[in-house]
Formats: C-alpha cells, structure tokens, sequence
C-alpha cells in the first residue's frame, strides 16, 4: 500500500468521517442536475526549511465506500478527498476534523488500522494533527490553517473550516522535526468534486385524524432526488444536528405514537443530503370521562333531583346516560336513559348507574345511591303534633289529657329501604308502633330513621300527659256509725250517727285517683288509710274530707256529720248518807227503791 519516503519518512493517509444515519422513503425517479466544483488537496509534505515525504490520499467516490491512492491524481468527481498519514499517529491516534450535515463541524481521533476505519459518510474531511517529527518523536503540529471553499468558486484559508465548507484541506502547520522548527510549504493538487445538495422533502400524514383512545399511526412520504439512506424520528422539535448520535433508526415508512407529542422525522440520502419535518399528535384521548355527583333534592311534585357533573378535558364529553340499579358498559350499548342537562330527575330511591362516552370512545361508569333517612309522615293514635309535620323538623310536641295513659305512633319512611325503630324497636313504615306507656308529664319518643347507606335521622316527639283532675272518693268508711247516703261521685255531704256510748271515731276516705292528696279535719291521711281518732261531742260532729287533685288545683270537701245520741242512763253512780251505810252496798245499777228494798233496818 505504501511506497517508500524520501529522508526516511512514513507516508501519509486521506481520512473520511462517518456519515449519521437517516430515515426516508424511496427516492423520486427525477434527478435533478448535480453540482461540480473545483478542491485542492496537499499534494506531498515540505518544509521551509528543508525536508520532504510522499504522501496516500484517501477519498470516496459515492459516500458509501473509501479507497486510496499512493500518488495524489485524485479521480474527478469524487465526493470528498483528504491526505492521511497512516503511520504518523500521536498517542490518541490521527486527529480529523469534518462535517457531516453541513451544519456542526466535528473532531475525532482515529487510529487507522484499515481503510474501512476512515469513515466515508462526510460533506468534507481533512487531516488536523499528527505527528510533525514525521518520526515517533510524538510532536503534534500547531498554528494550522485550512483552505476551503463554501460556494465552490471562492477559495478561503484560515485557522478554522465552517461546517458548510464543500471541501477542505490543509494547508498550513508548524512542528518540530528533527529538533528543528519547520514550517509546511503549501504544495497543492487540484481535483473535481461532484454532489447534489437538494435535501429530501417529506411529508408527514397522521391516522386516524379526528379523536382516537388508541394509538396514532405517522406516515412520512419523502421525495429524494438520491437515494434515501437512513431515516430516524424522535419526540420533540429536533434539528438535523441532533440526529447525528441521537434519535430512533427506522426501517419502513411509519411509526405508532401513543401519546400527543410533537415528533420530529429526519431523513438523509446518500448524498448526504439531510432535513427535518415536524408534526404534533394532539388527537389521543385515552382518559375516561370523570363523573361526580352532588347532593340530592326532592323537587316539589315529589320528583329525586341529583346534579350530575361530567367532565373530558381532551376530547369532550360525547354522550350521557343513566339507568336504575348496577349496570355495566355494555347495557348502555342500548339501553340507558340519555340525559343533557347537569342532572337526573327520578321516581324512586335506590342505585343508579351513571354512563359518560368521550369522542375519543373512552366509557365510564359510576355508581349514584340515592338513599333517604327522611320520613313523609308521622301520626300519633292521640294528641296533635306541634308544629305540623315536616320532613326537616326533627322535634313536635303532643299535649294529651291525663285519662290518655299510652300512645303509639305510625312512622311513614320517605325512602322504602330505609329501617324505622321506635324507642329502639323496629316499625315498619306505615304500621303501627307496640303501645307506648305515658307517665303524667314529658315522655319523649324517639324515631330513628336509617338509610341503606348508613345515613342516620332521628325526629323525637315531646308527649306531655296533663296531671289528674280527679277529687273524688271512691270511699269512705266509718270505724263506727253507718254513712248515709252511701258514697258516690254525686255526693258531697253525708251523716251518721252513733251511740251515746261512742265517743271518738276513724274515718278512712279512699281517693278515685291514686295521685290525689287527702286531708281529714285539715290532717293528711293516705288514701284509703284511717285517720287519726276523731272526738265526739253529743249531738252533731263535723268531719270534713279534702280532695286534692293531682293538678294541685281541683279540690273536693266531702263533709260528713257524726251524730251522738245523748245519754240514757237514769242511774246513780253514787249514793252516801249522813249517817250509817247501805247495806248491802250500794250499787249504781239498783234503783233507790230497790236498794231500799233490799236495805236492812239500820241499827
């Protein structure tokens, strides 16, 4: 491969830069005029001031492959060309600089090993650094400087080559070599180079267009006056830079995106001509349909009202549905009752099955229960309730007379499903309540409503019992003597009599109503107790019985007079004399006469 060097010196070698690869479709069959224009490329190494070597040139005829000449008669029409010293490497090996998208310049050291290691896929590409020494002394060139060109006309040198240069060389270094400082005298070779810089056009289609829950199928149709290369793609507004190390490799002509992103597709030909076209996927809806429900009324024609809210942020709400009970998706294929309104207006409690499509075809369904704890109706057997009655009043208060001892109450439910206790036993709605004892005063009875859900409502009512009014004896009895007339409720005044000999008297009065209080000549007595002794005088006694009602207002005297007869013991108790005794004694019970009778003579 090489031939040998004047002064002992290694050979030099073109390098090439690899292209990046890009994606496209097949080439249009129209080719449009290819350009050429007219490169320098060093022809062999000299110094100023003394020294010399041959050098290889390596260059690419179709941006595919690289080859190389020991001479530097580069072949017309080449797309690149570059000198290479192959065996001059530094410690990091041969450094080149290149472009290949025309637009960022590149830096890379390569050891060559093989002419496939010189990459072919570059705009252009020249030498940067190697050894100077043309030894191994390892002495890097420096001050280096480029002739290029950028419209193929006007040749330029400076210490930098611009990205979209059509070709570069250099031109210009200092080094060291054999210790002493050298400079390189520019000994040019002209050659032809010939390219198309017409990019591919692509154009990029989505499918399907309108509002999808699945994926979105691109399509990119390129036309390419070159045959296309590579393509790739990627998330995001990318430049054709970026695609030079980063982006998704692609065979075929489309690709399936998931999710609204902006992609960017990039396509090279084998001209390396490059560009980009964007396109944003905004038609995926993969969220179902959010459904809320509020808070329940009853409208009033006694109709259930829920507000019910749907929303689709991305593709909007398409459809709206309801039914009774547990539903699935599939019922509201055909079924269901479709609503437009922010609600639903139903006959009955219970579950109900909420169905909501997007355009997108997203479904969803949510559970509504419209459970109640409220009642209708509630009545009591006795009394009136105070206020009337309300589903949102929780507390009445019912006024009974006192005869009315018990009560029961009809608890009617709003809801059916609902469970009612009454005093904690259950009821079922619209029976009659197990009887409920009253006390005279406030009793409380509670009802307690309680929804299938749990909800909980408890409505109390407040029965006041009036106290008694009742001051009437049942009975009253004589410890001696007979009542006259006998007792009864008509009755407030009654006599009796009794023997001389019967000097005091009981009396025990027995009230009609338990509660009331008994007074006996202004004495408490318990009813149906006999009273403290009671004295009698001869002739009439009154005895009074006050009845005090419960109510501590309703009073009743009874008045009972006691007649003692008088006396009718005609007898002495006791009989003296002046002088001398009766004999026998005497004895109140033996008459004087008989006394007298019964007497002895006094002596």
């Amino acid at each position: 491969m090489q031939q040998p060097l004047k002064k002992g010196k290694l050979l030099l070698v073109t390098s090439v830069v690899i292209i990046l690869c890009s994606l496209g479709l097949l080439p249009s069959t129209a080719k449009a005029a290819e350009m050429t224009a007219n490169a320098e490329i060093l022809s062999y190494i000299q110094y100023e001031e003394g020294g010399f070597a041959g050098i290889l040139h390596a260059y690419s005829p179709d941006y595919l492959t690289s080859t190389y000449l020991d001479v530097y008669n580069i072949p017309a029409n080449v797309k690149w060309a570059t000198l290479a010293p192959l065996n001059l490497s530094l410690d990091n090996g041969i450094e080149f600089i290149f472009s290949r998208d025309g637009k960022t310049v590149e830096k890379q050291f390569i050891h060559i090993t093989n002419w496939s290691d010189i990459p072919s896929d570059v705009k252009w590409i020249t030498v940067s650094n190697f050894d100077g020494d043309l030894t191994d002394a390892k002495n890097p060139i420096t001050n280096q400087k480029y002739r290029y060109s950028v419209d193929g006309v006007n040749v330029v040198e400076s210490a930098t080559v611009p990205a979209n240069a059509l070709w570069a060389t250099l031109s210009y270094y200092e080094t060291i070599s054999s210790g002493t400082p050298k400079r390189l005298k520019y000994n040019k070779h002209n050659y032809t180079l010939k390219f198309n810089r017409t990019p591919p056009v692509i154009n990029l289609t989505k499918s399907p267009t309108g509002w999808t829950n699945g994926d979105v199928t691109v399509t990119a149709n390129i036309n390419s006056e070159g045959d296309l290369k590579i393509q790739k793609w990627d998330y995001g507004i990318r430049n054709e830079s970026y695609f030079n190390t980063a982006g998704n490799l692609l065979v075929g002509s489309f690709i399936s995106i998931d999710q609204n992103r902006t992609i960017t597709w990039y396509a090279r030909d084998v001209l390396l001509n490059s560009t980009v076209q964007t396109i944003t996927i905004d038609n995926i809806d993969k969220d179902v349909p959010i459904i809320t429900s509020g808070n329940m009324t009853i409208t009033p024609d006694q109709k259930i009202e829920v507000p019910i809210t749907i929303t689709d942020s991305t593709s909007g709400v398409k459809t709206k549905k309801w039914a009774f009970g547990n539903q699935n998706e599939s019922y509201f294929l055909t079924g269901g009752n479709t609503f437009t309104e922010n609600k639903i207006v139903v006959d009955n409690f219970g579950t109900y099955t909420l169905f909501a499509e997007d355009h997108a075809g997203n479904k969803s369904i949510s559970t509504v229960h419209l459970y109640s704890a409220d009642l209708e109706g509630l009545q009591l057997n006795e009394g009136t309730l105070s206020p009337e009655f309300s589903k949102e009043i929780l507390s009445y208060d019912v006024n009974v007379m006192n005869t009315v001892s018990t009560i029961t109450v009809i608890p009617n439910a709003k809801d059916s499903t609902a469970t009612v206790k009454v005093n904690g036993n259950l009821v079922s709605s619209g029976a009659t309540s197990a009887t409920i004892p009253l006390n005279v005063g406030s009793n409380t009875i509670f009802i307690e409503v309680t929804a299938v859900n749990s909800t909980k409502k408890t409505y109390q009512v407040k029965v006041t019992r009036a106290p008694s009014s009742n001051a009437n004896l049942i009975s009253l009895t004589l410890n001696s003597g007979i009542l006259s007339p006998e007792i009864s409720s008509g009755d407030s005044n009654y006599t009796a009599s009794v023997e001389n000999a019967i000097t005091s008297l009981t009396v025990t009065p027995t009230a009609a109503d338990a509660t009331a209080k008994i007074k006996v000549n202004g004495h408490a007595v318990s009813s149906g107790t006999a009273s403290n002794t009671i004295p009698l005088n001869v002739g009439e006694n009154t005895v009074t019985i006050k009845v005090i009602a419960e109510d501590h207002t309703t009073q009743r005297t009874y008045t009972v007079t006691v007649t003692r007869f008088p006396s009718s013991n005609a007898n002495l108790s006791d009989l003296t004399l002046s002088s001398g005794s009766f004999l026998p004694v005497f004895s109140g019970g033996i008459s004087p006469i008989q006394q007298a009778w019964r007497m002895p003579l006094l002596v």
